[in-house]
């Protein structure tokens, strides 16, 4: 099956966000730290046009002027013993992405 992945550009979260972990290959933040949006999560989007999985993209506006997004699937939801959202676990759709992990926590 040839799946198209959504562009997510538009709605990608920028890399200054987040606190890189460069031993664990980890990308960390929490919900609040993403603005005005994180009430509603609008920047978790579908992946597929045919499917629901979904995910994020994430924005690394570099110095030479590129501007690679880079998408995340999400992996599992983590909650608490009362059934409260504590964090989102992503993982890249790129298996040689450098980046290994994403956790947004919920605060």
């Amino acid at each position: 099956m040839n799946r198209n992945i959504i562009d997510l550009r538009p709605f990608a979260l920028h890399l200054t966000r987040f606190t890189w972990n460069s031993a664990k290959g980890t990308l960390t933040t929490f919900a609040s730290d993403l603005g005005s949006c994180s009430d509603e999560m609008t920047w978790l989007r579908r992946l597929y046009n045919d499917a629901y999985d979904v995910g994020i993209g994430i924005r690394s506006g570099g110095p030479n002027g590129t501007d690679k997004v880079e998408t995340f699937y999400l992996e599992r939801e983590e909650e608490d013993a009362e059934g409260d959202l504590v964090a989102l676990h992503f993982k890249p759709l790129d298996a040689k992405s450098r980046v290994k992990s994403v956790t947004i926590f919920n605060d």
